[in-house]
């Protein structure tokens, strides 16, 4: 399905009198979209470092309203042993008021632990 909406993007003719940013803008959405379920089915395959930069696009692209990329971004990085980046999207996600709310905090709480326990002192 990721791959289909990339070639939707790709291809989709600007209509006429349409200005590239407001198209650009226009395609952002289903851009995310895209990248975050390539990102969800690589960590479901435990592939956790090529999700990484998948989901950092869908973050980029997508709505901030939205917390579930981050979710996703912040489990990505903490099963790559990336803690501080896990904070990072764990406490982005903790901001928008959810569902995944409290998981989000607990997962910023568990991923700083994780951190301080592997920085060297």
């Amino acid at each position: 399905m990721a791959r289909t909406l990339f070639k939707v993007c790709a291809t989709l003719a600007k209509p006429e009198g349409m200005s590239d940013a407001n198209f650009t803008e226009l395609k952002k959405p289903t851009l995310a979209m895209a990248h975050g379920s390539l990102g969800l089915v690589q960590v479901h395959k435990n592939e956790f470092e090529a999700a990484i930069p998948e989901l950092e696009q869908a973050v980029a692209l997508g709505s901030s309203e939205d917390p579930t990329n981050y979710y996703v971004l912040a489990v990505a990085n903490q099963n790559a042993g990336r803690f501080e980046k896990a904070v990072v999207a764990f406490e982005k996600c903790a901001a928008v008021k959810s569902n995944l709310q409290d998981t989000c905090t607990t997962g910023a709480v568990q991923s700083k632990k994780e951190a301080a326990q592997r920085s060297p002192k």
